[in-house]
């Protein structure tokens, strides 16, 4: 008995290379790189932890800022951000 739900994969790579490695998200990303330095630093407790938890995302970005996702989207967001990338697994990761 098979319990998984049919997966479908979808092509991300044409989302990175067309909306996310853009200079215009780099132009952002680099004006607002101390401010997002000092926010991920202040989730990994004086250096204890090398990374953010599901529950820090959810907590940075459910109730910390003025994002107010609710927390299946914080959740999936941050399940997303991990999932290894099915073409990148058949091809090897560049």
């Amino acid at each position: 008995m098979n319990i998984l739900v049919p997966f479908s994969a979808n092509n991300w790579q044409s989302f990175r290379d067309h909306e996310l490695w853009t200079q215009d998200v780099n132009n952002i990303f680099q004006a607002n790189l101390d401010g997002i330095q000092k926010v991920y630093a202040s989730f990994l407790r004086g250096g204890m932890k090398k990374y953010m938890t599901m529950d820090d995302a959810i907590k940075l970005f459910s109730r910390l800022t003025e994002v107010r996702l609710i927390e299946s989207q914080a959740s999936f967001c941050y399940g997303m951000s991990k999932m290894t990338n099915i073409l990148e697994r058949q091809q090897g990761a560049n």
